[in-house]
């Protein structure tokens, strides 16, 4: 079948879905790409009518090609996640060294991915290779991305606010809550008090849902999780029963959890195990309210914790943090985004700079989809509201902020704007949602808002590209 040289154009991109068009304008960013007939721009925009196209070829004359080769050199693993993107129309590079020259046959690839699949439903990694060429977003966006998030999750009740489970209703969980809420306070950290209402309503609300007294939830991060998040509520608002609940909760929780023998919280009230998704955040809650409150016990807190974690859960040589040991020693090796940054957090807090920039490093590098500039997207932990499915939110919160008060903006910030550009270019346009599996597009229907809050923090912590270095 012959095909004549056409670029991919805006109004057959719009006329596409919304699921397409992402996906075709994530390939034509990515490669900068001039295709042939209709494996893009064909006359009708289905990518089922891609179908019969069997060809994919660059013109040596024109600079595009460039990118295509210099992917191609890109390891091999990248090349196949690259042809993920085509898998819809069961087309499959031949192999590394076709995929470099001018012309490239592209064949059947119905053993590799399957027939006839949307490039949301195809693993491995799709949009890793491309995530550094995205559209960069903007102040405006991160304006857009938060208020749509509100819109779509914040339910007013009284003088509080509520954030639902998913678009049609439902509780999102204690802990997932409070977490959002710090995702609305990054909104109003970045745009100085403009969110200070929505802070104060969404407090109010979780006290009017969970009460004032946590000592009956039996997880004591799930309290020192709470306690961050009604600290820098009155820090935001200087509404002093903000700061009064955050002490009194974290005194009571503290003083379950401390193991004084081992100079460590244990996790929940059953004592069985010492994780650093407590050790951390409990770190960072003490060193917030010592600030608040001007007290330095809990600075003395704060240290202690970061001296048990640094020495048990905390890889030396390569800054990666573990992710728990139990009572008979037994240390799970798991390193997780937001375990990894709530120490950077709390090294950063108490000043101990060298672990956290390793550690940084380390997350960076390691955890997550790598690109080929070495840097990873975040990890894709589950969604429809599962247990983890928030935890790039933490992870890139604590990062954005040691860059920021270190001035390591050079190191941190290009990869910090690739996934908040990848969090906004796979937004669902409709409503400006976005979820926590950035290798796909947001597919169609309900959304969690556990799932939608990574995307929302990422642009609220990552300066944009027109601010850099703020």
């Amino acid at each position: 079948q012959h095909h004549s040289h056409c670029r991919l154009r805006e109004k057959e991109i719009m006329n596409t879905s919304p699921k397409n068009r992402i996906t075709m304008l994530t390939i034509a960013s990515a490669l900068n790409a001039v295709v042939l007939g209709n494996v893009i721009c064909g006359s009708t925009p289905a990518l089922a009518q891609r179908e019969s196209a069997r060809t994919l070829a660059f013109s040596s004359e024109d600079h595009y090609s460039s990118h295509f080769r210099a992917f191609a050199s890109a390891p091999r693993s990248h090349s196949r996640e690259f042809t993920a993107f085509l898998a819809a129309s069961n087309l499959q590079l031949p192999n590394a060294s076709d995929s470099a020259t001018q012309n490239c046959q592209l064949l059947p690839a119905t053993q590799t991915y399957g027939v006839g699949r949307l490039a949301a439903d195809i693993q491995p990694n799709t949009l890793a290779p491309f995530a550094a060429s995205l559209p960069p977003f903007t102040a405006a966006d991160a304006d857009t991305a938060v208020d749509s998030y509100i819109k779509a999750f914040v339910t007013p009740k009284g003088d509080g606010s509520f954030i639902k489970g998913d678009q049609n209703g439902g509780d999102p969980g204690f802990w997932q809550e409070i977490e959002q809420i710090e995702g609305i306070e990054d909104a109003n950290d970045r745009t100085h008090g403009k969110y200070n209402g929505q802070v104060s309503a969404l407090l109010n609300g979780f006290v009017a849902a969970h009460g004032a007294d946590w000592s009956y939830n039996i997880y004591n991060d799930d309290i020192s999780w709470a306690t961050m998040a009604f600290t820098r509520g009155y820090l935001a608002t200087k509404n002093k029963q903000f700061l009064t609940i955050a002490k009194s909760n974290f005194d009571t929780m503290f003083a379950r959890a401390w193991n004084p023998a081992n100079g460590a919280l244990y996790w929940t009230t059953d004592k069985t195990s010492y994780n650093s998704c407590i050790e951390c955040p409990a770190g960072v809650a003490a060193y917030m309210l010592s600030l608040a409150l001007k007290d330095q016990r809990y600075t003395a807190k704060a240290q202690s914790l970061y001296t048990w974690e640094k020495a048990n859960l905390v890889d030396s040589s390569t800054g990666a943090v573990w992710d728990a040991i139990n009572v008979a020693g037994k240390i799970g090796t798991w390193s997780s985004t937001y375990n990894q940054g709530t120490f950077i957090g709390l090294a950063d807090d108490l000043g101990h700079t060298a672990i956290a920039e390793q550690s940084a490093d380390y997350m960076m590098h390691h955890i997550g989809s790598q690109t080929p500039n070495g840097t990873c997207l975040m990890p894709e932990y589950g969604s429809g509201g599962d247990n983890n499915a928030g935890l790039n939110s933490i992870g890139l919160r604590w990062v954005a902020k040691f860059m920021k008060v270190r001035h390591l903006q050079s190191r941190y910030l290009p990869w910090l704007q690739m996934n908040a550009n990848t969090a906004w270019n796979i937004r669902r346009t409709s409503d400006n949602l976005s979820w926590d599996q950035w290798l796909h597009p947001t597919p169609d229907g309900v959304l969690h808002s556990w799932d939608c809050i990574n995307s929302v923090v990422a642009l609220q912590v990552t300066p944009p590209a027109s601010i850099l270095g703020k």
